[in-house]
Order: structure tokens, then sequence, then C-alpha cells
């Protein structure tokens, strides 16, 4: 190592973000914060070592995600330590920000972990969150080799997607606001800098998405202007930034304005920034910048605190008390290539919740199909075995704590909704992946209780892409009132449009656990093949491809097309013949 300036030193910025609960290798198969410890551990004695001063952060959704995470936001839960607020104290972090799925929970469960942090916890555009403040100033006495002590301030601010309004607003009040991002950190920078802060680094619980890599590139190439993560990265009074939220991992390279980093979800890796600083008598001067994302540790470290041996055994407990039974199995791994025994129970429990506020209406269900791996966790999916259903099976069924709500429409509109989240497929013409790798999956509909196809010979949004809507074989006229149970999240995003119908207040779970209490899924009853039901069309003879678990069954139209997919050994390619 080469001699340092006597009047410099360097800034490492650690930061996890969407960890998501994963606090043991017990809570993620990717990685978890056990793992990431031993890496933190491992910087934490370099700086000391060569005199760095080190930074830990967090950006956000940690407390979500998992299911000793449900179970901390019951009422038991919360009489509890939460454990990822204790395994913040023990690592030692030195400020949090909040994530959107923060807020899954209400304000009660919020409030009361945001109170048990032992960091400041800060977002500048959003208010009426008691102890969370716009920014906060870390101070760190910085001993120069020339042996003069200078103090480093260092201002850390955060955001949240605005959005965040929307997807909770079920469990908001009015008092909980989400301002515009750009206006809210511009203010926030100008007081920290007024306050006497050298360096300043956001928490941006923002991100990029797969194609859209290029939006930290100096000349601004293939960037869409209005991107707020670009314009994040392009202000003059940051001088780091930590990304979050998309869950892809990136890292700018070493001729962005701003470096940034945004490490891969639920423990998979660890932020790194380096800020080479030095002191021209008056003040600190950022040099040469570094953005790096750093593996977690196949052995991880020991990260058992009491308050998560506690939560663990009383969640295991309450997760598993029995629901029902079932003589099938369920798995979301087809999912979304064909109606599986999955998709008819979740989307008879919405109708049959629905059925009494129909009206005289047809009622149709959109079933969620939350677990179909994808870009962002790919071996995400659900498997629930024959036999006693238990809570856990809820849970792996509707991750999120999704409310139910009914919604008058017709069938033209509820064709358009159908057409936007049939992005998700390839048109077959132009490609053989079944499908789009830019659109996120989460966003298709899924009818139930209706004949419709979707024609993957069409481009993604082509007006023919999905067919009119049938009911017992007649063709539905487009003005065809309709009442459809789907879910606060569909309804405040825009994927389902129309009138909210008063309705059972309750969550999706609770439709299935009420569901399943009178209910036996059987092969006869929620395995077959049913005449109302959706299907993707292509043109005879051609096929399309798409990853799965290597033991997924499969029925006649689909076949195994290599033995195991390119990245992942877990998963297999398979092809799906017309």
């Amino acid at each position: 190592m080469s001699a340092r300036a006597s009047n410099s030193t360097t800034l490492v910025v650690l930061a996890t973000s969407d960890l998501h609960g994963a606090l043991t290798p017990k809570d993620s198969a990717q990685g978890s914060l056990a793992n990431l410890s031993s890496v933190i551990a491992d910087e934490r004695a370099k700086a000391a070592v060569s005199g760095d001063k080190v930074l830990l952060l967090d950006n956000g959704d940690a407390l979500q995600g998992s299911d000793v995470m449900d179970w901390c936001a019951t009422p038991d839960g919360l009489r509890a330590e939460h454990p990822v607020i204790a395994a913040f104290a023990e690592l030692k972090y030195d400020a949090i920000t909040l994530g959107n799925h923060e807020f899954d929970y209400g304000m009660t469960a919020l409030s009361q972990r945001i109170g048990e942090a032992t960091q400041p916890v800060v977002s500048c555009n959003i208010a009426g969150v008691d102890q969370v403040v716009p920014w906060t100033i870390l101070k760190r006495d910085v001993t120069l080799p020339s042996g003069k002590t200078e103090v480093l301030r260092i201002g850390i601010t955060g955001v949240c997607p605005p959005e965040t309004a929307q997807w909770n607003a079920a469990r908001l009040p009015e008092t909980v606001q989400f301002t515009p991002i750009m206006p809210a950190l511009e203010r926030s920078c100008a007081e920290l800098r007024a306050a006497g802060a050298d360096v300043v680094i956001c928490l941006a619980h923002i991100g990029i998405t797969a194609d859209d890599t290029p939006c930290v590139r100096p000349d601004g190439s293939h960037v869409n202007k209005n991107d707020t993560t670009f314009e994040v990265l392009s202000m003059s009074s940051l001088d780091a930034v930590i990304l979050g939220h998309t869950h892809v991992s990136f890292q700018t390279d070493a001729n962005a304005k701003i470096p940034a980093v945004l490490p891969a979800a639920h423990g998979a890796e660890l932020g790194k920034l380096t800020l080479e600083l030095s002191h021209d008598g008056k003040s600190w001067q950022v040099g040469n910048t570094r953005a790096t994302a750093l593996p977690a540790a196949a052995q991880p470290q020991k990260l058992i605190t009491p308050a998560l041996n506690n939560a663990r055994q009383r969640a295991q407990n309450w997760l598993d008390e029995p629901i029902g039974e079932s003589e099938i199995s369920f798995n979301s791994a087809l999912a979304l290539t064909m109606p599986t025994p999955l998709s008819n129970l979740l989307g008879d429990a919405l109708i049959a919740a629905a059925a009494p506020f129909g009206k005289g209406f047809p009622v149709l269900a959109t079933v969620p199909m939350l677990r179909t791996g994808g870009r962002t966790n790919a071996l995400n999916y659900t498997h629930i075995a024959a036999g006693t259903l238990r809570r856990r099976d809820l849970i792996a069924a509707y991750p999120f704590q999704s409310s139910l709500q009914l919604v008058q429409t017709t069938a033209q509109a509820l064709r358009d909704d159908l057409r936007k989240g049939a992005r998700i497929y390839g048109d077959l013409t132009k490609q053989t992946q079944l499908f789009n790798t830019d659109v996120p999956r989460f966003t298709v509909n899924i009818v139930h209780g209706a004949t419709y196809q979707i024609h993957l010979d069409a481009a993604p949004d082509a007006t023919n892409r999905v067919s009119p809507l049938k009911i017992q074989g007649i063709t539905l006229a487009n003005d065809t009132p309709l009442l459809v149970a789907t879910d606060d999240y569909r309804v405040q995003t825009g994927q389902i449009t129309g009138t909210v119908c008063e309705g059972p207040e309750m969550s999706l779970r609770k439709t299935l656990e009420a569901y399943l209490t009178h209910t036996t899924p059987t092969q006869a009853s929620h395995g077959a093949v049913r005449p109302e039901a959706w299907h993707l069309e292509a043109a005879k003879g051609s096929n399309a491809t798409f990853n799965a678990p290597r033991d997924t069954p499969l029925p006649a139209n689909i076949r195994p097309a290599s033995c195991q997919s390119e990245t992942h050994p877990q998963l297999t390619t398979l092809e799906m013949m017309f």
C-alpha cells in the first residue's frame, strides 16, 4: 500500500438493501444478513488496519418478506423484540431508511419498530411518521497522518417511492404523506450542506431494471430523462448513492458522476462505496470513488440473537396452526402457462368471498400469481404439499398483506386490463422465449371464471392480444357488467380498473382460510381442467421456452428442452409446444 497523503483519509460505506427478513440461511436460499456479517467484519478489520472510516447503512425493505416477519406483525409478535431491529443493533448499523414494504403491516407495527431502532431512521420525502427524520449527520474524528485531527461530517438522507401511498393505501392514515422525490431530496441536501455536512449520501429506495442499466453513463445514452433514478444520480449536491427496491445487482463504473451501488436482495450482496477524501485546511473534498457489490460469504457468522430465537420459535408455532386439508398438492411453476390447481383454489376462494355481493352480475376473480420466478428472484416458487394445510401455506400462496377488493367493471374494460397484463408474454413471431424479461411477472392478470385466449402471435400491445371473454360458451358483450374480486394492490396501481364496491373487509389470506374451513380440494374439484378457463394460443407447430424448477410435473404439451438452466442449476429449461 502506498503512503497516504498527510491530509487525506478514506471513507468506506457498506450497505444492505432489500433484506426482506433474511437474517440467516434458513430465511433465504440467496444469502442472508448472517452471511453478509462475515463480509462486514472483514471490511471493518481491513479498515482498522488502514485507518479508514467505515459506515454501515440499510436501504429499506428489511422488515417484510419472511414467515418470521409476518409473525412479528401479529399481536403476539408486536409484544416481542423485532429480530431485524435487534440484528441491526448487534451489527452496529449507523443509519437506516424505510422501503415501501415497511408499510405493509400498517402504522401501528411500523411505529413500534422505528421506536426500537438504535440508529437514526431517515427519509426526506415521508411526512407524518414519528421518529423518522429527513436527514442526520454522522461525525467521525479523523486523525490525519500529520497528527492533526479534523472532524468529518457525513450527511445521510433517504427517499422512498411515492407510489407507496397507492400500494399501501388501505393501511395508511391520511396523516402519512409521500412527496415527490426530487424536490424533497434537493431540499434535504441543501439543509445538510447548510448544517455543515462535508459528504452527503442518499439511501435511495429506488433502483433500476435490467433494461435500463446504462442510465448512469456520463453521456446519458439510452436513458429515459424522466427517470427519477437518473435524476438522483445527476445531482451535484450528492456524493454517493445507495440504490435498492428493484432487486437487481448494479454498480456504477469509474466514469460515473456519482458512485452508486445496488446490492442484490435477500442478503446476497453487500454494497460498498469507497470515497477518497482530502482536507485543504478548511474543508473536506471528495476525490476518487469506487462502487462495488461484494458477494455474501459462503459461511455465515453467528447472528442468533435472543430476539431471533424467540421470534423464530413462536413464529413456527403460529405457522404450524392447521387451516384445512387437501387431497392434492399445489405448485406455481406452470401458473403463467395454463390454469393449475393453485389458480383454481385461489380463484374459487375469491369468488366465494365476493359472491354475496354480486348484485346479479357475473362474479369473476383475478388471481395474483406472485411466486413464479422471474428476473428478480428466479428461484421464487410456491409448492404446497397435499395433506394438512397450515398457516405457512396461506403465506406461501399470498406472500404479501394484500386485501380483498371488489370492482364493478365491464367485459371490455376487463379485457383491456388483461391485455395490459399480457405484456409479460413474448411475441412468438419474433422470439422463442415465452416471457418478456423486461416486464415484471407480477403485473399479469389471470381471470378465473371466464374463458379467453392470449394470442402469442400478436404483438404485446395489439388489440387482439386477448380474445373476448366468454361465460358458459357465450361471448360477453363489451358493456356486460361484471363484479371482479381482486386485491387492493391491483386496484391502486390501475392494473384492474372500475368502480370499487362494498365488500368483505378481509385479507386475501383470510379469504383462503375461510374457504378452506369448509372445502377439501380434490383432483376432481380443483385439479381437473375446467370448461371456464384461459389458455395461451399460438400458431400450430410453434414453441416457446421458459425456466421452471427441475422437479416440476409436466403435462403433455410441455417437455424439457435442456437438463438445466444456464443461469440456475436448480431450474430446467422447458419447451411449451402449440
